[in-house]
């Protein structure tokens, strides 16, 4: 232990041993009893007030004022850091983080592994749900595409609209049509299986049926909701027997009445006959086969 001394008063102690501390500075030492004569013979390791205390082999200083011994807050001389001896004494009480900006190169790589950071429960995601924040939530707005009425699909897992196939709260519709029994409609098209949109061709088979010798109903609808039908019809059997015609059927909710109007057979049609009658509410249109195999393929014009 070395001193120091200016004129009568000492100014400083100076030790290189490990675990040495100034006198007063462990729990029950009364400092209070040191005087600061330090000829009256106290120990080496007292400190006196005003005094500086070094302990070189460990990096630490402390001073003695007026409250007590308090010790200098110096970096660690192996890690160039504050000891964590002094952390408890630094940080005092607690609070909350009301605000981070994550610059250019914030890390947080070592949350997940050092500790938690509790966002708190998210709420759910609806179609009204507008961008919000309180203090333990937040809420994203969801943005669908296109404009008001579009339809969203997705395509190449983006979630993309349709300016032509609309909704208006009311009705599904075509954007741009104009009403026409046959331009710009919805219509099935029996050559593929398909709902098509376009100018429907009066060529388009609606149905065909078999018939063996026995009575089928070709077609029926509401007799509430239409009062005629025109069908054009081709009946065959085989490449040797067929003929070509047009019926128009007539009704109101209780009666029934067809005019078959047709070519002139190719070989024998006599055997096909049309008929109609009303079942239950409904129009149905027949044709009877008294002898043979043969086939109907017809084309239903109003619907």
């Amino acid at each position: 232990m070395s001193k120091s001394v200016l004129g009568a008063r000492m100014i400083q102690k100076l030790t290189d041993v490990f675990d040495v501390s100034p006198f007063g500075n462990n729990p029950g030492e009364n400092y209070n009893t040191i005087g600061d004569d330090h000829t009256m013979g106290w120990p080496d390791n007292a400190i006196y007030k005003g005094e500086l205390f070094l302990n070189t082999y460990e990096n630490r200083a402390w001073t003695r004022t007026d409250h007590g011994i308090i010790e200098f807050i110096m970096e660690d001389k192996d890690t160039g850091k504050i000891p964590d001896r002094f952390m408890p004494d630094i940080i005092v009480g607690t609070g909350t983080v009301t605000s981070v900006t994550a610059g250019n190169g914030m890390d947080f790589t070592d949350i997940t592994s050092t500790g938690q950071v509790t966002m708190g429960l998210p709420s759910d995601i609806t179609s009204l749900t507008s961008n919000s924040l309180t203090s333990n939530s937040h809420t994203h707005k969801f943005v669908p595409a296109g404009s008001d009425g579009h339809i969203q699909y997705k395509m190449s897992d983006n979630l993309v609209s349709s300016s032509a196939l609309r909704f208006d709260d009311n009705s599904l519709y075509i954007s741009g049509t104009t009403y026409n029994e046959n331009d710009h409609m919805l219509y099935f098209d029996q050559s593929n299986g398909k709902i098509t949109y376009g100018n429907k061709p009066q060529s388009i088979i609606t149905g065909i049926t078999y018939i063996n010798t026995s009575e089928v109903i070709i077609d029926s609808y509401d007799s509430s909701l239409n009062n005629y039908q025109v069908y054009h019809y081709c009946v065959y059997s085989g490449t040797t027997n067929l003929r070509a015609g047009t019926i128009v059927l007539v009704n109101n909710t209780i009666i029934s009445n067809i005019v078959d109007t047709s070519t002139n057979d190719i070989g024998d049609t006599s055997n096909i006959s049309f008929s109609s009658d009303i079942n239950s509410g409904n129009v149905r249109l027949k044709i009877l086969s008294s002898n043979g195999e043969w086939y109907c393929k017809f084309i239903k014009l109003i619907d």
